[in-house]
Parts: C-alpha cells; sequence; structure tokens
C-alpha cells in the first residue's frame, strides 16, 4: 500500500535497505572473500564464469560483515541455512526476530534486513523481452494493464510487476511455489502495492511494497508485511549514484 493509505495508528516498522557493487567492494577490500565458509567456497568453484564467481564471494563475504552487525556474531561465524523453501535462514539466531533477503543483478547485490516483519528484495537489470515472455508471469488483470502502456515504456513497466512480484513470493517465503497468478499488484499509474492474494483483499492491505530505478539498467523492489503499519526504508548503503 502506498504510504498515505496506512493505518497510521500503528507503530512504523522499519526496513534496512543495502545495495552495493560487488566489483567496487572487491577492489576496496579483498578481504571480504576469506569470510566465506568452506561450503561457500566450494559453491564458487561450481561457477563457469570467473567474474561471476568473484562477484559471488564478494556479496557472500558482504552479507556475512552486514549481518555480523544485527546478530553480534563474527562474520565468519555465522551459519546458514534454508526454509523448506529456499528462503536464507540465520541458523541459531531464531530469538532476534531476524529476517532477511538478498537478490543480484550483478555487479551489484541488494539486502533487505528486518526485526520487525517478513522481507524481500529483488534485483533485476532491464532487458527486452517478448510478449509471452512478459505475459507469462503476470495475473490477467496485470496483463491487460501492462498492455496499455506504451510500446517504448513497456519493458520497464514489465520489471516494475516483475521486481514487484519477486520481492513478494521472496517475503513470503514460497518461492515460485506461489502461483504468480494468483495476487495482483496495483496499476503502474498507481503506488505499488498489493491488490488481491488469492480471492482475498483484506490480507494485501498487510503489505508494503516500493520500487525504485537502481540507475537507468537496473531496478529493485522491497516488499514488507508491515500489517498496515507505516513503513520506514533505512537506505543504509547505496553506490555513488544513489537510487532514482
Amino acid at each position: 500500500m502506498s504510504r498515505s493509505s496506512h493505518n497510521k495508528t500503528g507503530a512504523a516498522k522499519q526496513a534496512d535497505l543495502w545495495i552495493w557493487n560487488n566489483e567496487d567492494c572487491l577492489k576496496g577490500n579483498r578481504n571480504l572473500v576469506d569470510l566465506i565458509s568452506n561450503a561457500e567456497k566450494i559453491r564458487k568453484q561450481k561457477f563457469n564464469d570467473a567474474e561471476q564467481a568473484a562477484n559471488w564471494a564478494t556479496s557472500r563475504g558482504k552479507l556475512r560483515k552486514i549481518l555480523s552487525k544485527y546478530t553480534g556474531t563474527s562474520a565468519a561465524d555465522l551459519r546458514f541455512g534454508t526454509s523448506d523453501y529456499g528462503k536464507p535462514e540465520l541458523i541459531g539466531h531464531q530469538l532476534l526476530g531476524l529476517d532477511f533477503n538478498i537478490s543480484h543483478a550483478w555487479p551489484f547485490s541488494a539486502l533487505v534486513v528486518s526485526t520487525a516483519c517478513r522481507v524481500g528484495v529483488d534485483l533485476e537489470e532491464l532487458q527486452e523481452l517478448s510478449q509471452d515472455e512478459m505475459d507469462w508471469p503476470l495475473s490477467q488483470r496485470e496483463r491487460a494493464d501492462l498492455a496499455k502502456s506504451p510500446p517504448t515504456e513497456r519493458v520497464d513497466a514489465f520489471f516494475r510487476y516483475w521486481t514487484l512480484k519477486e520481492a513478494f513470493i521472496k517475503a513470503i517465503g514460497l518461492g515460485v511455489s506461489f502461483p504468480l497468478h494468483n495476487f495482483d499488484i496495483s496499476p503502474i499509474s498507481e503506488p505499488p502495492s498489493v491488490l488481491r492474494i488469492n480471492d482475498h483483499r483484506e490480507s494485501a492491505k498487510f503489505w508494503h511494497l516500493e520500487t525504485r530505478k537502481l540507475n537507468p539498467h537496473i531496478r529493485w523492489a522491497i516488499a514488507a508485511e508491515s500489517m498496515g503499519a507505516p513503513l520506514a526504508i533505512n537506505f543504509c548503503e547505496m553506490p555513488e549514484f544513489k537510487a532514482e
């Protein structure tokens, strides 16, 4: 929901958004890669592209360094697991109520963290797609709205939908097991919000969505289960050009 439509009587929820350039981080602090676990080092070796492998390992080191600030545990000692549907989790810190999610559009990574609500983030590089590729992840209502956008603006309009939908399904922790046509995102002409989840409109009001362009080629979006309360997003670290 837009900020103006939130229930102002509820206490504001907080979410921290971190976005960084892994290439810049690697140049400035090569010790980040030293923080990753043996399992992460093995995963790094499975990348066919050396540059992407370096970006991924740097992003894991940066993730560890940031989350250590919230947990008080050293970055190298953090242990990760996943939910039944693949959402990353911290092992041994459940009592903190810490929820986080990470996304990549190389060389950039985005991380959202909250101790107040479930959160999800998506980061995507805009690219030309066929109409079929743009239609398949959208609900019937969203397809109709996308069709109204001028052809020159359709790619950007699609990625607005796509990042918001990805952030939402990552926040609820179900990933693509939750059918993408089972919920509607607001029209392009309106502030981002969830209009419907399955056939329930009331539960959609519990969610706060936000999306912006990081630069002309990359868009980010976050979803937070704010339960109708206002959401304060803290931009903790952003690239030099800032978010648009």
